[in-house]
């Protein structure tokens, strides 16, 4: 790795050198009313420094890294609030430009670029893809403004599509997530983190009992 290090680069041209990959395959429950879930943790392998399996950075980097659900008014990262650009009151935050209509495998969009009209407030700019069908999300790329002030946090950007079920309602089929991490003293460097997630098989309208979701995350 150190071999090569100086052929790797981030999107802004700085060199990066690769410290670990993870992969983990776990169920993922969700109820909605009252809200909640759970994630089982079924196989998890890493390879990297300073990183065994087992480790709470699996934890960390499993499938409750990547919940990210524009349906909700408001999505919670890392403590804070953002406003969905679907939420019920998205017209109070944000601009919406319409750039085009566009086919995406076999499915009419209207490709909407996102703005926020105050770059202070707890929210997301770039593109959204919507079905002129049923008006559901059916991709999005979205970033953070560097003026939303998270802790350690200099970017995020998330990439999604989404797929209706057989009940109707659409679900995310893949996530992407770039996440990079300032210093956290003068003597550590930054972190970026890649992350990807797929969802197969999924089942809905089959619940659980509320005690099934006492522990968030099991192995």
């Amino acid at each position: 790795l150190f071999d090569t290090s100086n052929q790797m680069k981030k999107e802004d041209g700085k060199y990066i050198l690769p410290i670990f990959i993870s992969e983990t395959n776990s169920k993922y429950y969700y109820k909605s009313n009252p809200s909640n879930t759970k994630e089982i943790i079924e196989a998890n392998k890493i390879m990297g420094f300073g990183v065994g399996e087992g480790s709470y950075v699996v934890d960390l980097l499993g499938t409750s890294m990547l919940q990210f659900n524009f349906n909700e008014n408001w999505m919670r990262f890392l403590g804070k609030d953002f406003v969905s650009p679907i939420s019920s009151s998205a017209h109070s935050y944000y601009f919406f430009t319409l750039r085009d209509s566009v086919d995406i495998d076999g499915i009419k969009c209207y490709e909407i670029k996102l703005q926020l009209k105050r770059e202070s407030d707890l929210g997301f700019y770039g593109t959204i893809w919507i079905a002129d069908s049923s008006y559901a999300i059916r991709r999005i790329s979205a970033e953070i403004y560097p003026s939303a002030n998270l802790n350690f946090i200099e970017r995020l950007k998330i990439q999604q599509e989404r797929l209706p079920t057989s009940y109707g309602p659409w679900l995310p089929v893949k996530t992407r997530a770039i996440v990079e991490l300032s210093k956290l003293t003068e003597n550590t460097s930054g972190f970026i983190a890649k992350m990807y997630k797929a969802n197969t098989n999924i089942v809905v309208n089959k619940p659980k009992p509320d005690n099934f979701f006492d522990v968030p995350i099991e192995r």
